[in-house]
């Protein structure tokens, strides 16, 4: 099986790439091209444990809700405290949060993008805009309702 480790790149640099596969394809398709070399050259690497790949995504989902979780909760706060009681605001930020999250989940490629390595940058930027997505909507979400709760 043919195991590559991705190339480490920040998160600035994954926002400039999501931008740019949305935007410039052709922009973004010659980045890849570059990074596929390197990928290539790599050795394979050795796995010791398949189920590590289940933990450590379980570690990053956590990480991805108790963020959007503890800023949606902040957010709702501050939204009661200096707006006050507003069920029109607490309504549509609950239904784009919803709509948002809906929209993530219908966008998300799956077997049609997917390689042996699963770690082109495609795939990458595929999962960052699906995280990215399901964070800004759970956060929207959770500031809704925590509005509610502290008006």
């Amino acid at each position: 099986m043919a195991l590559k480790e991705p190339t480490p790149i920040s998160f600035l640099k994954a926002v400039s790439l999501c931008w740019k596969a949305m935007v410039s394809p052709a922009a973004f398709d010659a980045i890849e091209k570059d990074d596929m070399k390197l990928l290539e050259r790599q050795p394979d690497s050795i796995e010791h444990y398949r189920i590590d790949a289940v933990r450590k995504g379980l570690g990053e989902a956590l990480i991805w809700c108790l963020s959007a979780a503890a800023i949606g909760c902040a957010a709702g706060w501050l939204a009661a405290k200096a707006v006050g009681a507003s069920g029109v605001a607490v309504a549509s930020l609950g239904v784009v949060g919803t709509a948002v999250l809906l929209w993530a989940t219908l966008a998300i490629k799956g077997w049609d993008i997917a390689t042996f390595s699963n770690n082109t940058l495609t795939e990458r930027v595929n999962r960052w805009i699906f995280r990215g997505l399901y964070w800004i909507g759970t956060t929207l979400v959770v500031v809704a309702a925590s509005w509610n709760v502290w008006t």
